[in-house]
């Protein structure tokens, strides 16, 4: 009798391994960020701030100048949407609560649960096995950029969750023909247009998966019906079409509200202000950097490569170049319009002046088409290993690949802006009013991030381990993993229990996945024939 129920939770786990995902997502994000969450970034906390005028009327302190004296920041509705619901609720409950932290412990960890439970359901409707599945998620989980986007409470795993679902309503539309997974397709295309605009080239899916996958699947042809080949095109765009177009009112309506005009961006009043702020402005500023110096910094910049932060990506190139034929027919057509959307994303982005992405572990802003192509190239690579040799090849690769990720968490995302910032120079300085001390343009770095963050992880290490006041002081020798903050000036003995506490979630978390992949019979309906 006592081994019932355990075999009850496994039998649970291993029956609803999604489920499981997304639980991992949520607890895994709350080991790992910073302590207090709001030290992590200031963008999430000024949407916050926007958030919290929309519903009490209070200012929210931005720098750019709006209708009726309210200063406001410079970003788009679609992640206030997100926060106005819970920002009143916590804000009723108590004035006197950390009204920041709590919003971003209880909103973030649920977004990268959805994250990883989408990245699994997509996956097993790209023909994976439940295994495979699991195994290509957590894999992309542990050696992209999607872990440091866990930790720093951006808008990039929604902007990601936001993508999965539109990949998910397109493909179980051409299998269902129910219109309305197409519609959770344009809902949530047309939410990651308000929260940035170049994110309309991740509506590709929308927009042209149907058709390409059933092209490229051999069920039409240029024989077929031009009706068929019409429907597969149009039906998306004109279930997407209104999405779109309520994306757009709302978003003119809010630019209207703020700033009291229907025309333009808000780039385009961070111009004006920019303008009369500083001297030496850029013409054209922030879209002032030589196209070519753009594009090749997201290819080849150090500090920022694709290739580099995002190494599947050009395991994806290459295996889409090689493999054509071979690689199933929706996937296939997944993985061009991805890279479609990466290409799109950067010509759109070449001439932006803020190009170095702040402190960011790669490219944020080519960050979710980029983990949008990276989930079927790992599904596709864990699916055709079957030599031994290459499997342990392949381990070995996702090994390295995982201690760098992992070494990206060291340090908070602004901790490393604010100490760039202090150190800068006349080449990424412009001289300011006697209010501002300087507009920052960051320019191409030779700073190779990817070898010098490891070294500086295996360096304090060193220190640590080789120091033991540090350990009898309650400062951890991991402060990778152990939030530093909440152990300063803390009884030892109640550090060791935190610590002792943290190392149980993250075996929790490692349990959660080894059950998740016992996995008995393939009973998914979602295979590819």
């Amino acid at each position: 009798m006592k081994t019932v129920m355990p075999q009850k939770l496994s039998a649970l786990i291993r029956d609803h391994p999604a489920a499981t995902l997304g639980l991992i997502g949520w607890w895994i994000t709350l080991l790992i960020l910073p302590f207090p969450p709001s030290y992590s970034v200031s963008d999430s906390i000024s949407r916050i701030r926007e958030a919290h005028w929309v519903w009490s009327g209070e200012n929210p302190g931005g720098i750019l100048p709006g209708q009726e004296g309210v200063r406001h920041h410079w970003f788009g509705l679609g992640q206030i949407f997100l926060f106005i619901g819970p920002d009143w609720l916590i804000s009723n409950l108590g004035p006197e609560l950390p009204r920041f932290d709590l919003l971003l412990v209880l909103v973030f960890p649920i977004i990268n649960g959805i994250v990883l439970a989408l990245g699994y359901v997509v996956g097993r409707d790209l023909g994976l096995d439940r295994r495979t599945c699991v195994l290509s998620v957590m894999a992309w989980l542990g050696t992209s950029t999607l872990l440091w986007h866990f930790q720093n409470n951006q808008e990039n795993p929604q902007m990601l969750a936001l993508g999965l679902a539109c990949v998910f309503g397109s493909l179980r539309w051409v299998r269902t023909g129910s219109m309305r997974w197409l519609h959770l397709a344009g809902a949530a295309s047309a939410w990651n247009i308000l929260i940035r605009i170049p994110n309309g080239a991740i509506a590709l899916p929308l927009l042209f998966l149907p058709w390409a996958t059933c092209w490229m699947s051999g069920e039409i042809t240029l024989k077929t019906r031009w009706r068929e080949h019409a429907r597969l095109v149009g039906m998306p765009f004109l279930v997407g079409a209104p999405w779109f177009m309520g994306a757009i009112i709302l978003d003119r309506l809010w630019h209207h509200h703020r700033f009291g005009t229907w025309t333009g961006t808000y780039m385009d009043e961070y111009q004006r202000w920019a303008a009369t702020h500083f001297t030496g402005v850029p013409d054209g500023f922030p879209f002032s950097t030589p196209f070519l110096e753009g594009m090749a910094g997201f290819l080849f910049n150090p500090s920022k490569s694709i290739f580099l932060y995002e190494p599947w990506v050009g395991v994806g190139v290459i295996v889409l170049l090689t493999l054509w034929k071979r690689i199933p027919p929706a996937t296939r057509a997944l993985m061009a319009l991805m890279i479609g959307s990466l290409i799109i994303t950067m010509v759109g982005l070449a001439r932006f002046s803020y190009c170095d992405s702040e402190p960011s572990w790669g490219h944020r802003f080519l960050a979710t088409p980029a983990h949008l192509l990276q989930l079927p190239v790992l599904g596709l690579v864990l699916a055709g290993c079957n030599s031994v040799m290459l499997r342990r090849w392949l381990m070995g690769v996702c090994g390295v690949l995982l201690l760098i990720s992992v070494s990206s968490l060291w340090y908070p995302a602004y901790h490393e802006m604010l100490v760039h910032r202090k150190l800068g120079t006349e080449a990424t300085r412009r001289p300011g009013s006697e209010h501002q001390p300087g507009l920052m343009i960051p320019v191409a770095s030779d700073d190779f991030r990817l070898v010098r963050r490891p070294m500086e992880v295996v360096r304090d290490l060193g220190m640590q381990w080789s120091n033991p006041e540090l350990w009898a002081a309650g400062s951890p020798p991991l402060r990778l993993l152990i939030p530093v903050k909440p152990f300063r000036n803390t009884n030892p003995g109640v550090a060791w229990v935190l610590r002792v506490g943290w190392w149980s979630g993250f075996a929790l978390v490692m349990v959660l996945v080894r059950v998740s992949l016992q996995s008995r019979e393939d009973r998914s309906p979602c295979r590819q024939s």
